[in-house]
């Protein structure tokens, strides 16, 4: 469940920077976690792939949880640089027809 998800343990993303140095930056949103999709084989951080990851994608599959995570949505970073809106939103629109295109349409389950 979201409710059981502590943020805390979550490591800081390095590209967040990106945008503090005024680089243009979109969010598109694509799916959801999944739990029965988007678990981790359990001998995962054993693997030689999981050895040759660099730090901070070791530290990021160590608190990921798919159980936990089960229906946080999921999303693409488009960044671009300074001054550079129209770029990102294109890119953004790009991903979006593409999504279109192979018939996953992004619904958003938040009632307001």
């Amino acid at each position: 469940m979201i409710d059981s998800l502590n943020i805390s343990e979550l490591p800081l993303i390095r590209f967040h920077a990106l945008v503090q140095l005024d680089y243009t930056a979109g969010v598109l949103p694509v799916t959801f976690v999944d739990k029965n999709l988007d678990g981790l084989p359990e001998d995962f951080m054993r693997s030689d792939q999981f050895k040759s990851f660099p730090t901070v994608a070791k530290g990021a599959y160590q608190v990921y949880n798919a159980e936990k995570m089960h229906g946080l949505p999921l999303g693409v970073q488009v960044v671009g640089r300074r001054l550079e809106e129209e770029k990102v939103l294109e890119g953004m629109q790009i991903i979006e027809t593409a999504l279109h295109e192979q018939g996953s349409v992004f619904v958003n389950k938040v009632n307001l």
